[in-house]
This record gives structure tokens, C-alpha cells and sequence, in this order.
């Protein structure tokens, strides 16, 4: 009979609630001996405690959230933390252990509470000691024998693509705090710690920075300042003490580390000029190359001139021993009102004096040079001083030393040779004064080397050539033998002023 029935219930003769009724007319009490459904908690994931008990498991899902009490392993049976993730995977596409995409459209007016991709927040409580407290830790570990062309620790980035504005966008915000009224001691409160450790002897590295900042641009504009990186201190919101404050602090151990260049506490490769804007203070500033014998100047060069050092009596000439150090005044002072130096003891001179006049007991010296150029290869004819002439018989026209106002005698006349393109030979020297025209002293022969290039003369005595104020003198001299060229006279009258 082939039809189907509808009912309330279906009872088996002589069957009982603990079986099951089977599609052949049989009883049974369910597959494999039957399941002990047991009782569950409402809300809660049900689970197989056995073969055949089903129990809660610690998955709670009220229709809305779902959440899990104890530890979640991914891919392993053994989580060691509150999220264990375990994989591994051969296939060449993107890889991601966790892969968080989470959008918020806030169209309100108001300020939203915030968004957080990702927050953790690690709280150590109680009295007892532990060595890390870390609210995050990455690691990227490359153990293949590939290449891994990027291999970031972390990588955080914050990137505005929308049409609002921003206050502050930070690619990285890492902050060490200490708040509250607790009284703990703390070694080190550090903002971000960054470290670059090379730890195998196999491997090289090219570069290697212990924190690498750039600051980029490929469009749009920078409207105050922009800097690869920027360093302050802030200690303008409460009191606080320190030993030592700096901005930048600076060390650097390479006691163990060969450099096969030169080692710098800072090196600057820029096209821009190395330019400190502001006050620069430190205990010593060392230039590349430089020795202990010279000093910095203003624009970044060296000296080696051994200054003179020491202090000694206002207005009065030192005197110095062998290493530029002061020892003693010497009887040489000068009055800075009369811009007139004092002398207080003899003067003994080895060489030449040059001076505007020499005045002493009612005479003035007046030194007087004369630069002439002139050649001489034979004859003895007289020439005019000054003049410049290549002939050895031209007077150099009318040149004349007027005296005006003064009135003395020709105190010394001396010549040197100035050349330096020939060769002076031996060479005879006499010279002449004339007073208005009138010969008045013709002195005696000198003879001159090629050798010395220095001043040789003749001292006149007092009657030998005298002259009144207003008169004319004029300077002749020739040579008797040899050959002169380029000299130089000097010519000390002494006038009563």
C-alpha cells in the first residue's frame, strides 16, 4: 500500500521513549548506541565533549556579537596566547597573517569618539616583578634562502586621501609615559627606541642606520618650515630638575670597529651649504686635518701664526721672549692722545730707520727716498735724481727738491741696487749736491757688489752741503765702471723745523 499519513504522533506497538523509531518499522536507540544532547546554556555554541555528549562550548553568540572565552588558536591546537595564529603558505600571492579592513562613515556634525584599527592596551597590576610589559610586538623573520626585498619589523602609515582637514598626521605615534602619583624609580623613559643590530659574521650590509628619516615631497607645497627630522625640549609645562639637558645627544663607541674612511660623530653629504642657524656650545670643535700649532678662524680656515700672549702696562711697548710670551715693558711707551711713542732710555740702531722726521735737541731729521731707473754700461757722466732713463748720458731733465721751509745741511745720502732682472757687476759710485744750481759737495767713491742688495752711503758733516730755507737742491751721481741698473736713493736732511 503506497500512501503517505499525517498525524499528531506515530506510536510503535510496544516501543518506548528511550528508542527510536527506524524506516524499516524497527526500534533502535539511535546511531552508534545514540547522542546524550545533555543541557546548554542559551546563547551558547554547542560542542562534542565525547563521541556522543554534546556540552557548551566557550563560544557565545547572542545573535549580535560573538565572543569567546580562553584562548583562540588559528591553524595550531596548543595557543600559547589570546590569538595564536600559526600558517604557512607555499603560494605565490600576498600573504597576510591577520588582514584588517574596517571602514566607519561618520556624517554627523559632531566629533566622532575615534578609530582604531588595531588597540591594544597591556595593564601590569599587583606587586610582583616582570621583565617586559609590551602593548605590541612585531617581528618579521626571513629564514628562507630567497630574496625578501622588504623586510619591515613594522610598518605604520597615515595617509589622508579625503577633501577635510587634519590636525596632525603622524605615520608613527610612539609615546613613553609616566602619570598618575605612583613613586616608582625609572631607569629610562624613552619615547621610541630604535635599534639596527648586525649580529651575524656571514653577512654584510651596505648601509646601516639606526633610525633613517626623510622628509618627502612630490607635489603640492610646504607652507612654514620642513625638516627630516625635528628635535625639541619642552619643559616649559611644570617644574622639573635635570643634570644635563641637551637637544641632541650624541655617542658613539667604535673602540672595537675598524674604519677603513674616517670616522665622524656627524657627516653632512648635501648640495645645501652646512649652515647652523643659532648658538652652537660644546666643549671643543675639532677641523678635519687640523693640529694642535693652529687655530680656527671666523670662516672655516686655519692659522698657524704664533700670536703674541700676555698682559703687560697700558700704553707701553712689550717685550717678548722666543715664545711670544710678555716678560717685561720695555722703556718704549705710547701716548694715545699725542699718538706720540716715549722713549725713556739710549736707542741703539742696527739697520735702517724710515720715518716722516726725527726731530732731536732743536734738529729735525727729514728722510726723503727717491726710486730711479736708469742703465749704466760705461762713461762717468753726472745724472739727476730722480729720474728714468736707459742712456748713460741723459740728465733726466730739470728735477728739483725743494726744502721750503726748512733750512739745515745734508746729513747722509745711500744707494741701493733694486734690480732684479740683471745682474749689478761691480760697480764704482760717487754723487753731488748742488744748492741753486751751484755745486756744493762732491763726495767720495763707494764701490758696490753684485751680491748685496742693501743700502751703502756717505755721512756728510755739517758744512758740507748746507741750504736756507727756499733753496733748491738738486742730487747728481755717476758711475765710474761696471754696470747699474734700478736704484734706489735715500736722502736724510737735517733742518732746523
Amino acid at each position: 500500500m503506497s500512501k503517505q499519513y499525517e498525524a499528531d504522533s506515530f506510536i510503535k506497538t510496544g516501543g518506548t521513549d528511550s528508542q527510536y523509531l527506524m524506516a524499516n518499522g524497527t526500534t533502535s536507540t539511535g546511531p552508534s548506541g545514540g547522542v546524550d544532547v545533555g543541557t546548554g546554556t542559551a546563547n551558547k555554541v554547542a560542542k562534542f565533549s565525547d563521541s556522543d555528549t554534546i556540552t557548551d562550548s566557550t563560544i557565545t553568540d547572542d545573535g549580535t556579537d560573538v565572543s569567546i572565552t580562553g584562548k583562540l588558536g588559528i591553524q595550531t591546537a596548543a595557543p600559547d596566547s589570546l590569538i595564536h595564529i600559526e600558517h604557512e603558505d607555499n603560494n605565490y600571492d600576498v600573504a597576510r597573517g591577520i588582514h584588517l579592513d574596517y571602514t566607519k562613515d561618520h556624517t554627523g556634525t559632531g566629533w566622532s569618539a575615534g578609530i582604531f584599527g588595531v588597540r591594544s592596551t597591556i595593564t601590569h597590576e599587583g606587586t610582583g616583578k616582570t621583565t617586559d610589559v609590551t602593548a605590541g610586538r612585531f617581528q618579521a623573520l626571513h629564514e628562507g634562502t630567497g630574496t625578501a626585498y622588504f623586510l619591515y619589523g613594522t610598518s605604520s602609515r597615515g595617509t589622508h586621501n579625503g577633501s577635510g582637514d587634519t590636525g596632525v598626521i603622524w605615520g608613527a605615534f610612539n609615546q613613553g609615559a609616566i602619570s598618575g602619583t605612583g613613586t616608582g624609580t625609572h631607569p629610562f623613559l624613552i619615547g621610541t627606541n630604535q635599534l639596527a643590530d648586525l649580529n651575524n659574521a656571514n653577512a654584510s650590509v651596505a648601509r646601516m642606520s639606526g633610525v633613517l628619516s626623510y622628509a618627502k615631497t612630490t607635489a603640492g607645497s610646504v607652507t612654514n618650515r620642513m625638516n627630516a627630522g625635528e628635535f625639541g625640549l619642552d619643559c616649559n609645562q611644570g617644574a622639573a630638575t635635570a643634570v644635563d639637558a641637551a637637544v641632541l645627544y650624541l655617542t658613539a663607541d667604535i673602540s672595537n670597529l675598524t674604519v677603513s674612511g674616517t670616522s665622524r660623530t656627524i657627516d653632512s653629504v648635501s648640495t645645501l651649504p652646512s649652515v647652523f642657524a643659532g648658538t652652537m656650545e660644546t666643549t671643543s670643535f675639532i677641523k678635519t686635518g687640523g693640529t694642535s700649532s693652529q687655530f680656527l678662524k671666523a670662516d672655516g680656515s686655519t692659522d698657524a701664526t704664533a700670536y703674541l700672549s700676555g698682559a703687560g702696562t697700558s700704553g707701553n711697548i712689550p717685550i717678548y721672549d722666543s715664545a711670544n710670551v710678555l716678560i717685561d715693558n720695555s722703556d718704549l711707551s705710547f701716548n694715545f692722545l699725542t699718538s706720540k711713542v716715549t722713549m725713556g732710555a739710549d736707542l741703539d740702531v742696527v739697520g735702517n730707520i724710515e720715518c716722516d722726521t726725527i726731530t732731536a735737541s732743536g734738529w729735525t731729521y727729514v728722510p726723503q727716498t727717491f726710486q730711479s731707473n736708469f742703465v749704466h754700461t760705461g762713461g762717468n757722466h753726472y745724472m739727476n735724481l730722480p729720474f728714468n732713463s736707459l742712456s748713460d748720458v741723459s740728465s733726466g731733465g730739470e728735477q728739483h727738491f725743494l726744502v721750503t721751509p726748512y733750512g739745515g745741511y745734508v746729513h747722509s745720502v745711500a744707494f741701493k741696487n733694486t734690480a732684479t732682472g740683471n745682474t749689478m757687476t761691480a760697480t764704482n759710485m760717487n754723487f753731488r749736491v748742488l744748492v741753486n744750481g751751484v755745486l756744493s759737495h762732491t763726495s767720495g767713491t763707494q764701490t758696490f757688489t753684485a751680491a748685496a742688495r742693501t743700502y751703502k752711503g756717505w755721512a756728510l758733516t755739517s758744512t758740507d752741503a748746507i741750504f736756507n730755507a727756499g733753496d733748491d737742491l738738486r742730487f747728481q751721481f755717476r758711475c765710474t765702471s761696471g754696470f747699474w741698473q734700478d736704484t734706489c736713493a735715500v736722502v736724510v736732511l737735517k733742518c732746523i723745523i
